[in-house]
């Protein structure tokens, strides 16, 4: 798998996004620390 956003030594580099359309998401996260 590639990475549009690591170079070739998987550091990362800026990438152009104007072109892509808007998305919409959502995230849950839970955590519990005893």
């Amino acid at each position: 798998m590639t990475f549009t956003h690591l170079d070739e030594s998987g550091h990362a580099r800026m990438v152009d996004v104007t072109a892509k359309e808007p998305t919409v998401r959502s995230a849950t996260a839970r955590a519990s620390v005893s």
